[in-house]
């Protein structure tokens, strides 16, 4: 989508390995789903304004390679979910509802809307760094190289919300995160069961024993 909107006055050719896909989007709509008809419907009308012309080509999966090859990478050091008992709890104890999950994925996601790090079907937007966070109530479990960044971005927009983060107060984020503070931290203490893989929930986290997290309820509004 993002995409049609720099271009004008062409042709757009789709590859897509999903028949359904090609189907919807050459007869402009489809009656087998709503929601794959108002996605159609929604493509067909910025097309339209901008003047392009839209036709789709089925492509199979085995020579769709690139695109596969992004789908279906893994990086299990971004995928680990906080188990949903003590997502409930962290709530509940620091009296605070989140409105959106920053940083998930389809898998791993705690509320919707979420988004993603990378292209995801099922994320409202890529890239949670590049929206305005002021607007939302959020969830945050960042990747711990990025707690700072995270930090940076929250004061930046005024925002509010809640974010995990490991127990280090050696880390020169502490102190940042101890200023924003509107309350006590919730304290989740190490357990095999405090952080799952949802594609391997068999698998333990390699540094359960000693990883003790902590949900703080932080705000840098004015």
């Amino acid at each position: 989508m993002k995409s049609l909107v720099r271009v004008t006055n062409t042709h757009v050719k789709i590859l897509s390995d999903n028949i359904t896909t090609v189907h919807a989007i050459n007869k402009m709509g489809t009656s087998h789903s709503n929601n794959c008809n108002q996605v159609a419907n929604e493509i067909w009308d910025l097309a339209i304004s901008k003047d392009i012309w839209i036709s789709a080509t089925h492509l199979p999966g085995k020579y769709n390679v690139e695109a596969d090859e992004e789908s279906r990478k893994k990086d299990t050091q971004l995928e680990w979910k906080l188990s949903e008992q003590w997502f409930i709890k962290l709530c509940c104890a620091l009296s605070f509802k989140p409105e959106i999950d920053l940083f998930a994925n389809r898998l791993n996601y705690q509320l919707k809307p979420f988004v993603s790090y990378r292209p995801d079907p099922e994320a409202m937007a890529v890239n949670s760094f590049l929206m305005n966070w002021k607007d939302w109530k959020f969830y945050a479990f960042p990747p711990f190289s990025i707690v700072s960044k995270t930090l940076q971005k929250v004061y930046f927009d005024r925002a509010e919300g809640i974010i995990i983060v490991p127990d280090w107060p050696n880390q020169p984020w502490f102190p940042l995160i101890a200023q924003m503070q509107i309350s006590k931290p919730f304290i989740l203490p190490p357990s095999k069961d405090l952080l799952y893989l949802p594609n391997k929930a068999k698998e333990i986290h390699p540094l359960y024993k000693k990883l003790q997290l902590l949900a703080c309820h932080i705000s840098a509004k004015r």
